[in-house]
């Protein structure tokens, strides 16, 4: 079975009574959890949220720790070749805002 959309408001585009869409719901459930598919579910026409495995949300959570300590890693070398420096308030809520 090829990719299937889910559109917000609708349960995969299935018509008719609760118990066939409930069936669908499980189907793309069990194709995510077994199948490790991605479904994609659209709003407008666009993406707005995928059904997902377990393991690609904890590789995702994974890459972002590995960034995060190579960000902290790189704050510590600096401050260890340039001394502690401080930032002006002005800056340090610039960048706060942009986060």
């Amino acid at each position: 079975m090829g990719p299937q959309k889910l559109h917000s408001g609708e349960t995969a585009g299935v018509g008719g009574d609760t118990k066939q869409r409930g069936g669908m719901v499980a189907d793309l459930l069990k194709r995510v959890c077994q199948g490790k598919e991605r479904i994609p579910i659209e709003q407008a026409g666009k993406p707005v949220m995928y059904l997902v495995p377990a393991e690609d949300v904890q590789a995702l959570e994974q890459l972002e720790d590995r960034i995060d300590i190579a960000s902290a890693e790189q704050a510590l070398r600096e401050m260890r070749e340039k001394g502690p420096q401080p930032i002006p308030w002005e800056q340090a809520k610039a960048q706060l805002l942009a986060s």
